[in-house]
């Protein structure tokens, strides 16, 4: 079989990094983090986030996060998935996770 010459090249895959977020709700109120001390967005208020690690998943990621940046420990069966964001830009894309806690 021949292929077209576009589709015999190889193809480079993304290596997005992956950002987790957590939505923490309670009475219709949402939990924001002001950033500060990071390089990244300092002085904004943003939902508690950080990156996923080497070889965790999405979940444990979002628990890990919530104990270091608010001390707050997720139960068993919390939290919930909420959206998955792709960003492109013109130096990078990036893959965020958003997980939900709704009291």
């Amino acid at each position: 079989m021949n292929l077209p010459k576009s589709a015999a090249s190889p193809v480079s895959v993304p290596m997005h990094p992956v950002d987790v977020f957590v939505l923490l709700i309670d009475a219709g109120k949402v939990l924001l983090d002001l950033r500060a001390g990071t390089g990244y967005a300092d002085g904004q208020w943003v939902a508690p986030s950080g990156k996923l690690e080497a070889g965790e998943d999405v979940v444990t990621a979002i628990r890990r996060k919530a104990i270091e940046e608010i001390g707050v420990r997720l139960a068993g069966d919390e939290p919930h998935f909420a959206a998955v964001v792709h960003h492109r830009n013109p130096e990078h894309g990036r893959i965020g996770f958003e997980l939900l806690r709704r009291r």
